[in-house]
């Protein structure tokens, strides 16, 4: 299917914050929407915050509150809707949370 596959280890409580790059180039007026389920058309645990860092490079971030709440294990994507409001599915992957130990 031509989706990159990306896997995301996350530990609970921390800030997370991951810098993605695409193989080419969002458009400036592209929605970038991502998000981590706990399975597939399952419930949504998180949306993460995208911000933009040029054309094609990117960051996802959640808070350590948001963090806290992730599953063990559980998938995330992220999606570009163009102005035309054609989908693209950028990357996809699994999201692996480890257990914090200091509260």
């Amino acid at each position: 299917d031509g989706i990159p596959d990306l896997d995301l280890t996350i530990y609970q409580g921390d800030t997370f914050l991951q810098t993605v790059t695409t193989a080419s180039t969002v458009p400036d007026d592209a929605e970038l929407k991502a998000q981590i389920n706990t399975y597939a058309g399952g419930p949504r645990v998180h949306y993460f915050d995208v911000t933009r860092i040029d054309d094609n490079t990117f960051t996802l971030a959640l808070t350590s509150e948001q963090s806290t709440y992730v599953p063990i294990n559980s998938i995330w994507d992220i999606q570009m809707t163009k102005v035309d409001e054609s989908v693209t599915t950028l990357f996809r992957g699994t999201v692996f949370s480890e257990r914090e130990v200091t509260r």
